[in-house]
């Protein structure tokens, strides 16, 4: 509500109270001596009408009341008791149209609302304003569903009246009327209205919890639930009310304590980290703040989480954890996650060799692949063969582990040349490794057409290096018969087909 608007509200409630009291004053507050038939009988009435209605006999008391009402208001003896007892007994016969439901006599129920809260006012005139009367009387008028306005003049006159220590018992029907009036975008009750009452009742609440007032406990529950209240939607469906009206000083102001008192919530954190991130901003110390604890509440989990894991896991499972260290233990160095990377392969190497089982299967040949491959390239050719002969066992039908043992035996002529003094690895000796490589690369083709052409390139290029017939002839100690077996020696002990090239 703007200033201007706030200025007219009060006035409006000024000016409605100062005709209400311009009238009420007219009224009679006299005692027994008012009374027609004298001030003995006044009090034989009196005696009467009690008798009924401490009894709940309200419908034998209300005629005696009312008749004796009509003179005497203010009993000096007991200034409040006739408009006390006249109070109680009209809300009783509104309780008792209430409870009719559909067959309620609105209209009866209406006009003893309207004399139950002039009731109150005459009161007020009589005896003086007392801020718990107001309180009751707006309760009522509330619950009997008196105009909403109205409520809120006599429950603002209540909190004038009673500051701080204004009776707990308007807690809800404040709240409910002014949050109604707001949803149906009544003139006055916008967002700032809103917000002005809500640090009014909160006042209200802490300084009797603060002051360990009578009924400190009651309003400490009274604004507890004022607070869900303020959860619940607002003009709009998809924002709570509190969503609506508050900005971000009201969250940190709400969160700051809750976050302090138990600052390894996860679940807390999370939910004010995201109402924060909305109302303030990524850059609000407080959102930062709990931010960078509940980033190492979960980076401390992970890594045990990791750990756990890791103790648990079999062979291959670590190297898969290894590889993704880095993204849990965020602060590694490069030099730490190569270690971490090496080490991994290590274990994907023990699994391959012990555990083949702890290997999805679809993974197996890939994998025995990959480290034949590392193998080759380190020049451990032995080692290389035997995870390629692991590949082809797991993919039978996969030409590129043939091909690379092809390329490597192609590659051994130095090798395998037991009469090579220089280490040049020349003559037939050294070419016989064309044929257990051109062997290799027909198997290639025959398990797998896609490697058909790098295949034929292979053995055409390969076929130029089998020994020719003239050097077989000049050699007459190697006894070679083209077509007949031959086992190729040192690393390779693999037999094969003896091939000659036809030119000298």
């Amino acid at each position: 509500m703007n200033s201007q608007l706030r200025k007219m509200f009060k006035l409006s409630i000024a000016l409605s109270m100062s005709v209400l009291y311009s009238t009420m004053s007219t009224a009679q507050c006299d005692s027994w001596e008012a009374y027609p038939r004298g001030k003995s009988k006044a009090e034989d009435q009196h005696v009467i009408y009690r008798g009924f209605f401490k009894n709940k006999e309200y419908a034998k008391a209300f005629p005696v009341w009312e008749e004796l009402f009509k003179y005497v208001k203010s009993p000096k003896e007991a200034p409040r008791r006739h408009f006390q007892d006249g109070i109680k007994m009209y809300q009783e016969r509104i309780k008792a149209e209430f409870a009719k439901k559909d067959t309620m006599d609105k209209a009866k129920a209406d006009a003893d609302l309207k004399v139950m809260v002039d009731l109150y006012d005459q009161m007020a005139i009589c005896t003086g304003e007392e801020s718990v009367d107001r309180a009751y009387q707006a309760y009522y008028m509330n619950r009997f569903k008196a105009d909403p306005l109205a409520q809120i003049q006599v429950m603002d006159k209540a909190i004038e009246l009673g500051g701080n220590e204004v009776h707990y018992i308007i807690f809800f029907p404040y709240l409910n009327v002014a949050v109604w009036l707001y949803q149906n975008q009544k003139e006055g009750f916008d967002e700032e209205y809103i917000r002005t009452m809500h640090a009014k009742f909160k006042a209200i609440a802490d300084y009797n919890v603060a002051n360990k007032t009578k009924y400190a406990a009651k309003y400490e529950e009274k604004w507890k639930k004022w607070e869900k209240r303020f959860q619940r939607q607002g003009r709009s469906r998809e924002k709570s009310l509190e969503d609506e009206v508050f900005a971000c000083d009201y969250y940190v102001a709400k969160y700051k304590p809750l976050h302090e008192a138990d600052p390894k919530n996860e679940k807390q954190n999370e939910k004010f980290m995201k109402m924060l991130l909305r109302k303030c901003g990524e850059e609000s110390d407080l959102y930062l703040a709990i931010k960078t604890i509940n980033d190492e509440i979960l980076a401390e989990r992970l890594k045990t989480d990791f750990r756990d894991s890791f103790e648990r896991a079999c062979a291959y499972e670590k190297s898969l954890l290894l590889e993704k260290k880095h993204t849990i233990y965020k602060e590694l160095t490069e030099e730490e996650i190569a270690a971490n990377k090496k080490e991994a392969k290590k274990w994907v190497k023990e699994a391959l060799d012990n555990d083949p089982d702890c290997i999805p299967q679809s993974k197996r040949a890939d994998i025995a692949y990959r480290i034949g491959y590392d193998e080759y390239k380190a020049g451990r050719y032995s080692s290389a063969r035997r995870y390629m002969r692991l590949a082809s066992q797991f993919r039978p039908n996969w030409g590129k582990p043939y091909m690379l043992v092809g390329t490597m035996y192609a590659a051994s002529g130095k090798r395998c040349d037991s009469y090579s003094k220089d280490g040049v690895g020349m003559g037939p000796e050294a070419q016989v490794v064309a044929w257990i490589a051109v062997d290799e690369w027909k198997k290639a083709k025959s398990v797998d057409s896609s490697v058909n052409a790098a295949a034929n390139n292979k053995i055409n290029t390969y076929r130029k290096y089998f020994p020719s017939k003239g050097e077989v002839f000049q050699r007459k100690d190697l006894n070679w018969k083209e077509g007949g077996s031959y086992t190729v020696g040192c690393w390779i002990q693999q037999k094969t087909t003896i091939r000659l090239r036809s030119s000298y």
